[in-house]
């Protein structure tokens, strides 16, 4: 989304999860205590390149954080769902015949109703980047992980959404740098997949 509105920022990355919480969170908490969350991050950024759209585009990026947890639930071994790598994958498969589904329905049944390519408007809101992120980068790269067929097929606005951003020439930039190839999941977390 930064590269996308234009914004310049600084790549700093963290080799353990020691480093985020004694050096980094400090920091950013430092310069504002309420913009660490992913969420938050989010709009804040939104609002600094004018691409956050107020309390519609706040209620499609809390929604997505709800797929967004799913994943996290499968991918790494701390919770419940997933503990060891054969529990990872009856998740998985669980996960992308059933869950996926179902919360794509309701993001395709917004984008029939507006009539837009992106979830609010014809131009991309801060929801629209972590749409793109959770269906791009989770569920298409765990389909693949699977030998499962695009999750996308069967909802073909939301599809549109997807390939629309994907294929925007303000991303060429992102999409082409060493931040792009950046592992999904943290290997650091000990995530099954990434």
């Amino acid at each position: 989304m930064a590269t996308y509105g234009g914004l310049e920022y600084k790549d700093s990355q963290c080799s353990s999860g020691e480093a985020w919480f004694k050096e980094h969170k400090p920091r950013i908490l430092a310069m504002n205590p309420l913009i660490c969350q992913s969420n938050a991050t989010m709009v804040y950024i939104g609002e600094k390149i004018g691409f956050y759209e107020g309390l519609r585009d706040l209620e499609i990026v809390v929604e997505i954080f709800d797929l967004r947890h799913a994943v996290v639930d499968i991918c790494y071994p701390h919770g419940k769902v997933a503990r060891d790598e054969t529990e990872f994958e009856m998740a998985a498969e669980a996960h992308v015949n059933k869950v996926a589904p179902k919360e794509y329905a309701k993001l395709e049944a917004v984008l029939e109703k507006n009539g837009t390519v992106y979830m609010l408007k014809d131009a991309p809101s801060v929801c629209d980047f972590h749409i793109w992120e959770m269906l791009n980068n989770q569920h298409e790269s765990l389909a693949f992980k699977l030998n499962h067929p695009s999750p996308l097929l069967p909802f073909p606005k939301l599809k549109r959404l997807h390939d629309t951003l994907k294929a925007d020439p303000k991303l060429k930039p992102y999409f082409d740098s060493d931040k792009c190839k950046l592992p999904i999941n943290n290997p650091l977390g000990s995530a099954y997949f990434h």
